[in-house]
């Protein structure tokens, strides 16, 4: 599939790091709707010329490629064991409060 025309060349390497059967990423937009809100979007395009649109949501106007960023979405998501651990409010503060103690000691 190597090309050499270094513009495909490229979207062909791009394609092959997402790893998404072809598809890449080929522009992030962003803007405003009608009412004034920001809104942004993504466009992909496929190596044989297919282009399709994600929008905030997630949802693909390619079917295909809806299917490809669920499976990827999948993959990524880490179980709640892997997950890291968040802190409350309090915790902040203790953190917080135990680094400044800490710094506060090393500097004397």
């Amino acid at each position: 599939m190597a090309s050499s025309n270094p513009v495909q060349q490229r979207r062909e390497q791009m394609a092959k790091a997402m790893n998404m059967g072809g598809w890449y990423l080929a522009s992030f937009c962003d803007g405003w709707d009608e009412t004034g809100r920001p809104t942004a979007w993504r466009e992909y395009e496929h190596l044989d010329g297919r282009k399709a649109t994600v929008s905030e949501s997630g949802s693909a106007t390619d079917p295909e490629l809806q299917r490809l960023l669920e499976e990827r979405d999948r993959e990524r998501k880490p179980s709640q064991s892997e997950a890291p651990a968040r802190l409350s409010p309090l915790g902040r503060i203790r953190a917080l409060n135990n680094w400044l103690t800490a710094r506060k000691s090393a500097a004397e």
